[in-house]
């Protein structure tokens, strides 16, 4: 599998861990002396910490073996005097509680959850908790450091204004309409190389500019054209013309 397994720190202060532990002192006699040393004591003064360290490297070398060699099942076959020699730790499968090691029968033993805990599955999650965790850790630091930098707050909230009022080019058309451009302009995302012409175009219609750019927004088109007139008198014949036909008048007009 991968070259790693799960070691919780509150393993150390875990029930079943320090029950385990409190066997293997018992059954061994195990104290500690000055200095943290372990080693062998009369009868009667057990101590459970040199069991703790015992049961702890035990775990950790089960694990690392079960990473390698245990089934989609959670099941290893080795038999329990096999993992005890592996650990080193007569005794250690016998102490340990159901929750972690289950004897089968002769040749095999269940470790329950294991993939649960170690699998490819739990092992992914794991991993993504933890580059979610840098990526906070990344954006509380740049959001707080003195770089010169503004706040993604602030950011947001430039961004925000530019967009509900774009700010006039420094060569506007003469008699641009400010409200009619910002309008037209928050509607139509024009490109750079067009902005001049469609200011020019847009000045062309003097005190009618708002009102043209309220009637393309309000029919859907993407052009600027001349405002729609009364209609003829009653029983004359009723003609609309396209955009693409005013455009086409316009251009005609131009050329001469």
């Amino acid at each position: 599998m991968s070259g790693w397994i799960k070691l919780e720190k509150d393993l150390l202060t875990d029930p079943r861990l320090l029950s385990a532990a409190a066997a293997l002192a018992k059954r061994y006699h195990l104290c500690e002396f000055q200095g943290g040393i372990a080693g062998l004591c009369d009868v009667g003064n057990d101590s459970p910490l040199p069991g703790i360290t015992l049961v702890l490297g035990g775990l950790a070398r089960l694990w690392v073996i079960a990473d390698t060699h245990i089934g989609e099942d959670d099941i290893l076959a080795l038999t329990s005097d096999q993992i005890d020699e592996l650990v080193g730790i007569d005794g250690f499968c016998e102490v340990l509680p159901d929750e972690w090691l289950q004897v089968l029968d002769g040749k095999r033993v269940k470790l329950p959850n294991y993939h649960a805990h170690n699998g490819s599955i739990a092992k992914e999650r794991a991993q993504n908790s933890k580059r979610q965790a840098e990526f906070k850790t990344r954006n509380a630091a740049n959001a707080f450091s003195g770089n010169g930098r503004s706040l993604p707050d602030q950011d947001q909230e430039k961004t925000k204004t530019k967009n509900i009022n774009p700010p006039l080019p420094p060569e506007g058309a003469d008699g641009l309409d400010p409200v009619a451009w910002n309008l037209w302009q928050g509607y139509r995302k024009l490109k750079p190389k067009s902005i001049a012409l469609a200011q020019k175009k847009l000045a062309a219609f003097g005190a009618e500019q708002l009102a043209v750019v309220e009637q393309s927004i309000a029919n859907g088109w993407k052009g600027l054209f001349e405002l729609k007139r009364a209609g003829p008198t009653r029983g004359a014949p009723v003609k609309f013309r396209t955009p693409e036909e005013i455009e086409a008048e316009e251009a005609a007009r131009a050329q001469h």
